[in-house]
């Protein structure tokens, strides 16, 4: 009876652990995955992502499913995540979290899914860190670049500094130093991932130095292509795809292979038996690193070393690099390193050595971050350029002929062709021209702040006098036309003062607004046109200058327009006011705005600096031009005539009768 009943109890058990079985396995493990870039870039998340591939073919979709996100932003890791956790996630591999506490207040969200960071940092209750030991692929890779490196001195390039870049760099510092005691290693930062110009800088300076070998440690391969092209020696982390592409001069890479790892924490999840971790280690004992193909420029006996070492790592018989001894035998520690703290009694690294290490060991060459004019040339039009030659040759010589044509008015301020006009309005014309002439200047040599500022400051200044003259001269014809019982008027200069003064007092409130806001200021701008080493030094328009400048070109605008319907008003005033060209020239002055506006809103659009002086020089001297000869040209050809006596008695006598008529007309207008 008590057999049949334990029988009859085994029997039940086992039918419920087949149903539980059934059961566990009709619902898949969703398993997530976070990349920190496209899992197509070749580099880490690439070698991530063939596990998540040989995951599914592993398990099948019947037990296992995998979904992955791209989130290359840390501090928004939060939408990629609730995206898989909405499609059922319950075990989210994490590429790389530069941000331990956006992970840390992420997963406290979602406290019955389990979380596993490949790279960087987190912790929390349902969090497993898990630690590449890559500091023994460099360690090997270091020991190969001590026994090949001809000149005895390599060349590392990171993006910056935190322990797991000093782990790698001491690592292949002291792989180097075991097989070539007197080997040199300089290390440059670029600041940054994917700083393409500052990587192929460094390997440049690297050649430069005597280096003959280069390795890299980030997530892009410029720097092998820069030192396959100069005929160095490189390395390849993390995959081997490098040694097809770039041929024999990469010597040997390591394979980062998540696999294994990922297998794992897929079977402890199924099995229920996943806990947290902070730190889980994996190197190449536990297959989480390969070693690639070999290139045929390393000797025999060098090849068969390497391979043994790499032995040695997989078997587990080295599994510290860093050897307390070692490197104190060597003098490579820094006398600020507390070895009770970081090294442990059997001379290899704590914990909290390796995942706190904050320096490089002595020999070790730290360049910093490299500077950007080592780096980077601007391109802009230079002062001894052609183009900058010429405009400065051509903005002088209209210039001085602007200054002739300002002592030709006032040399001959009384006479009746410059009276009848108004010698005021002359000045004020001639001024504002040649300021906006001399703003062309401005566009010429490397900006500055300073100098993008003065560009719109003295366009402004010069529309102040130009379009302030043209609207006094508009609104007094209007005026002398629509009243005709006026017989006298205030002079001319008076009312052109009065209209400067307003508009000039409008545009330099808003030109100070726009330089307190530096709403218009230098900035270094990169273009896909560019080669990498270069960049456009230019002046760029932020948001709150666009609101200005289009309150200032609104401002002249509503003027040039007043002055045209003022002019429309009257277009049939009496030939008697000799005024009636400032009509045309209103009306003219509303399509150079046009113009100008055009060209301003294309000239924002682009970044190239000789195109942006091509827009500006074309539509200033457009528009400035044009108005001085059609106000200037007839009056100095008078004033030539009369001056060479070139003029034939009878023509002469003409002439007299109309100075005289001139002279008349001039005073009943208060010219």
């Amino acid at each position: 009876m008590m057999i049949k009943s334990v029988s009859v109890l085994l029997i039940a058990f086992l039918a419920l652990s087949m149903l539980t079985s059934v059961d566990s396995q009709s619902t898949p493990l969703v398993v997530g995955f976070v990349y920190n870039a496209p899992p197509t870039d070749f580099t880490w998340n690439f070698q991530l992502d063939l596990a998540r591939l040989q995951l599914q073919e592993t398990f099948g979709r019947d037990v296992v499913r995998t979904f992955y996100e791209v989130s290359q932003d840390d501090a928004k890791i939060d939408v990629a995540i609730s995206s898989l956790v909405s499609r059922g996630a319950r075990l989210i591999f994490v590429s790389s979290n530069d941000s331990k506490f956006s992970l840390r207040t992420v997963a406290a969200n979602y406290p019955t899914v389990k979380f596993v960071v490949t790279s960087g940092d987190g912790d929390g209750d349902n969090v497993n860190l898990v630690q590449l030991r890559n500091w023994q692929c460099f360690n090997l890779l270091g020991t190969l670049a001590g026994l090949t490196s001809r000149s005895g001195r390599a060349g590392m390039v990171v993006p910056f500094r935190n322990p797991d870049i000093y782990r790698v760099v001491n690592s292949f510092y002291l792989g180097a130093k075991t097989a070539n005691p007197k080997f040199e290693l300089e290390v440059y930062f670029t600041a940054n991932q994917n700083v393409y110009a500052k990587t192929r800088k460094s390997v440049e300076l690297f050649q430069s130095s005597g280096a003959d070998v280069v390795m890299g440690y980030l997530s892009d391969y410029v720097y092998l292509q820069e030192a396959v092209d100069r005929r160095m020696f490189t390395f390849s982390f993390p995959n081997a795809f490098s040694r097809v592409v770039y041929g024999e001069r990469v010597l040997t890479g390591c394979v980062v292979d998540w696999t294994n790892a990922v297998t794992q924490f897929v079977n402890q999840t199924l099995r229920g038996i996943w806990s947290p971790n902070y730190i889980s280690y994996y190197g190449a004992a536990e297959g989480g690193v390969q070693l690639a193909t070999i290139s045929s420029f390393i000797a025999d006996a060098n090849v068969v070393e390497v391979k043994e070492l790499f032995q040695q790592l997989k078997n587990g018989t080295i599994r510290c690099t860093f050897s307390a001894d070692e490197l104190q035998e060597k003098g490579l520690l820094p006398s600020t390193v507390n070895m009770t703290r970081d090294y442990s009694s059997n001379g290899c690294t704590t914990t909290y050595g390796l995942f706190n290490m904050d320096y490089f060991f002595n020999g070790i060459i730290d360049h910093g971050v490299i500077s950007d004019d080592k780096v980077f040339s601007p391109v802009y039009v230079a002062e001894n350029s052609g183009p900058g030659i010429a405009l400065y040759a051509v903005v002088s010589a209209t210039n001085f002929c602007i200054f002739l044509s300002l002592l030709v008015v006032y040399s001959f301020r009384k006479r009746v062709i410059i009276a009848v006009t108004n010698e005021y309005f002359c000045y004020c014309i001639l001024f504002g021209s040649m300021v906006g002439y001399s703003s062309i200047y401005l566009w010429i040599g490397q900006p500055s702040d300073a100098t993008c500022l003065l560009r719109v400051w003295f366009l402004s200044i010069a529309c102040v006098l130009i379009f302030g003259a043209i609207a006094s001269k508009t609104y007094r014809i209007w005026r002398l036309w629509t009243n005709p019982d006026i017989k006298e008027t205030k002079r001319s200069g008076s009312v052109i003062g009065v209209f400067i003064v307003v508009m000039g007092f409008i545009q330099v409130v808003l030109l100070i607004v726009l330089t307190v806001v530096k709403g218009y200021h230098q900035e270094n701008v990169s273009d896909s046109q560019l080669p990498y080493d270069k960049y456009y030094d230019t002046c760029v328009l932020e948001d709150s200058g666009v609101v200005i400048l289009a309150l200032i070109l609104t401002f002249n605008g509503i003027v040039v327009v007043s002055c045209a319907i003022l002019a429309y008003a009257s277009k049939s005033v009496s030939e008697k006011y000799n005024e009636t060209t400032s009509i045309v020239l209103s009306i003219y002055s509303i399509i150079v705005s046009v113009v100008v506006v055009i060209l301003l809103f294309v000239n924002i659009k682009t970044q190239d600096p000789d195109r942006q002086l091509t827009f500006i020089a074309s539509g200033i001297f457009i528009a400035i031009t044009c108005p001085l000869f059609s106000i200037f040209l007839p009056k100095f050809k008078v004033i030539i005539t009369e001056y060479s006596g070139a003029s034939s008695p009878s023509t002469g006598s003409a002439s007299h009768s109309s100075h005289k008529t001139s002279q008349k007309l001039s005073i009943h207008t208060s010219s």
